[in-house]
């Protein structure tokens, strides 16, 4: 019994160490987001059970402000990826080139390398070109 115990107060103060750690997050970004109260708390949420978010607004709405700060606050690297309309798909994903080798000579091989997305870390992107028709 006592072992049950013993795990329910740390867990009990695991989620209190938990809770802290949020408030003082929330509190750093609202220093510098004003008004987007909702959005911070969603990302965060998101940041905290391990998903992707993605924020979209107009411009203006501090999208871009509120991942660099989010990046600050946790001491994380920001990147910002500006897309445009000839985003390819090994731009997102693992993109495989070859190593320069000739096939013919049965040494050729494709070497897979991470895409400016995947070594971005925490990557914001924005698109380019919008065309206000199609969204």
């Amino acid at each position: 019994m006592e072992n049950v115990q013993q795990v329910v107060a740390d867990d009990a103060a695991l989620i209190e160490k938990l809770k802290h750690g949020y408030q003082e997050i929330l509190r750093e970004l609202r220093k510098v987001i004003i008004a987007q109260n909702s959005v911070v708390e969603q990302v965060m949420i998101c940041m905290m059970v391990g998903a992707h978010s993605m924020i979209t607004g107009v411009p203006g709405l501090a999208k871009t402000l509120l991942i660099k700060t989010l990046a600050s606050v946790l001491d994380l690297k920001f990147k910002r990826i500006q897309f445009t309309p000839d985003l390819m798909p090994a731009d997102i994903g693992r993109a495989a080139r070859g190593d320069g080798r000739g096939p013919g000579d049965g040494t050729g091989r494709h070497v897979s390398h991470g895409s400016p997305v995947l070594r971005a870390g925490h990557p914001e992107s924005d698109r380019t070109g919008r065309d206000l028709s199609s969204a």
